[in-house]
């Protein structure tokens, strides 16, 4: 039955994201062909001045470029707040409100729906991420910034380079993302736990899943800084900085992003298995 939910979720969810992803590509290629032929990429890495241009700096090109641009960097942020929207809206509509009547009839476990629910955000969450690493791929190629950074540099050496500085800092590749991975689910979590606490109010319902959201926003920067100070303290007794300190640190802080998760869930299943109120 859980197939049969992500299915339909999937479904409903997939038709106003996939547009603006395939906008924000559309948009990368177009911007990355018209640095190529503004700035001429080739002269820019031979001679260290982005003057030494092949076409002539027109005005109608410039604009064009600097729209382009601008539009890009707010299409990256219209994809992670629309992505957010969806998620959250999806969860408040189908599950809180007038759908709600046939969701709750339906013969499976409250438990199952909101898992139903966090895997699919999830999902459109790593889509999401994924399409705008494959955009700067774009802008990159299109663009010719990528050919000629390893006609510069071996790919070898920029491997060995990430390594080296996240070695440096103290976090592996895998470590980070977990920690993300983790917060991600988190910060997910705790939306629908907001949403389940602000249903409880007989009226303006979504104002009080604000005001329950930024209640949970206050309690989890409460907790965070107290992590920091104990993370603080630990670190003054040491001698001086170091990446043990660091690595420690952002275990502890995905340990109780973790936590909060789990909190997130539970009461979001009791309230909506016994304390739900569609009125």
């Amino acid at each position: 039955m859980l197939g049969k939910l992500l299915k339909y979720e999937f479904k409903s969810t997939s038709r106003v994201l996939w547009f603006l992803y395939a906008g924000l590509i559309v948009v990368a290629l177009l911007f990355g062909l018209v640095l190529r032929v503004e700035l001429n990429v080739g002269d820019i890495f031979l001679t260290g001045s982005s003057v030494q241009s092949g076409s002539g700096s027109s005005l109608i090109m410039t604009i064009l470029m600097t729209a382009l641009g601008l539009i890009y960097m707010l299409m990256i942020y219209a994809i992670f707040i629309t992505t957010v929207v969806v998620i959250v809206m999806r969860f408040y509509k189908n599950m809180l409100g007038g759908e709600g009547y046939l969701m709750h009839t339906l013969p499976v476990k409250t438990s199952n729906l909101i898992f139903s629910k966090l895997i699919t955000a999830c999902c459109w969450m790593l889509i999401a991420t994924a399409v705008v690493v494959v955009s700067t791929l774009v802008l990159g190629l299109s663009s010719g910034i990528i050919t000629e950074i390893f006609k510069h540099v071996e790919f070898k050496e920029v491997m060995q380079t990430i390594r080296y500085v996240f070695k440096e800092i103290g976090i592996s590749g895998w470590s980070f993302g977990i920690m993300m991975i983790v917060s991600t689910i988190s910060t997910i979590l705790l939306y629908y736990m907001s949403m389940a606490i602000g249903n409880l109010a007989n009226n303006h319902k979504f104002l009080f899943s604000v005001l329950a959201y930024v209640g949970v926003q206050i309690a989890l920067s409460i907790i965070i800084t107290i992590t920091s100070v104990v993370s603080g303290r630990t670190m003054m007794m040491m001698d001086e900085y170091n990446s043990v300190w660091l690595s420690n640190y952002m275990w502890t802080l995905t340990l109780t992003q973790a936590l909060l998760g789990v909190v997130g869930f539970f009461v979001t299943n009791y309230l909506l298995s016994k304390k739900l109120n569609l009125a």
